[in-house]
C-alpha cells in the first residue's frame, strides 16, 4: 500500500473513533436529531426503539450495528426510501400525481366517501392510531406493514406516517377503481 492510502485509512478511522465517542454519552430529541441528521431524519423513529421520544447512544449505537448486516437498510426502513445521492420516482398513481378529480382537503375527501368506505376508514385508523395523533407511525404498528402493497400506496410520500388525508385519498382512489369494476 502507499503511504497516501495509509494515512487516508488511519485519517478514517481517528474520524469514526471521535464520532462514535461523541455519540457514546449523548441522547438525541426528534428535534434535535433531524436537525443535526437532515435528510435522515426519518430514521428516528426506528433508533428510538422504546419510543420514549429520545435515541440513546444504546439505541444509536444498535442501529449502526444493524445498518452494518442490512446493506439496504434504507430501503427495508423506507420502502420509497432513495440512497443518498440516488434519484427515484415516488410510487403515486396517476390520478394523485394529477390531482384528476382528487377532491381537496380532508372534509371534501371524507364526503366523497360513502358511508361503508368512510366506516372502514374510521374503523381501520382508530384502532391504529394509537396515540391519536392523526397519524400512524412505526411504534404504532410493525415497520413490515409499511411494506406491504396497499401501505406503500397509501403512504404517499414514503415517509412511514400515514396520516388520515393520505389514508382517505387511497379509500377515495379504491372507491373509484371498485365502482369502475362494477360499470
Amino acid at each position: 500500500m502507499n503511504k497516501t492510502l495509509i494515512t487516508t485509512i488511519i485519517t478514517l478511522c481517528f474520524c469514526f473513533s471521535a464520532f462514535a465517542q461523541e455519540a457514546k454519552g449523548k441522547d438525541w430529541t426528534e428535534e434535535e436529531w433531524k436537525k443535526e441528521k437532515g435528510s435522515y431524519g426519518w430514521v428516528f423513529p426506528h433508533i428510538d426503539k422504546n419510543a420514549d421520544g429520545k435515541v440513546t447512544a444504546a439505541e444509536y449505537e444498535e442501529f449502526q450495528n444493524y445498518k452494518k448486516k442490512h446493506p439496504n437498510w434504507e430501503m427495508e426502513l423506507k420502502p420509497n426510501a432513495k440512497p443518498e445521492g440516488k434519484k427515484t420516482t415516488p410510487l403515486v398513481t396517476k390520478a394523485q400525481k394529477n390531482n384528476e378529480g382528487i377532491p381537496q382537503g380532508i372534509e371534501a375527501l371524507e364526503a366523497s366517501l360513502n358511508k361503508e368506505r368512510m366506516a372502514q376508514a374510521v374503523e381501520m385508523f382508530e384502532k391504529l392510531d394509537k396515540n391519536k395523533d392523526g397519524k400512524i407511525t412505526v411504534p404504532e404498528v410493525p415497520v413490515e406493514q409499511f411494506k406491504k402493497k396497499v401501505w406503500v400506496q397509501a403512504n404517499l410520500n414514503g415517509d412511514m406516517i400515514l396520516t388520515w388525508e393520505e389514508e382517505l385519498i387511497w379509500q377515495y382512489n379504491f372507491q373509484k377503481k371498485k365502482a369502475g369494476k362494477n360499470n
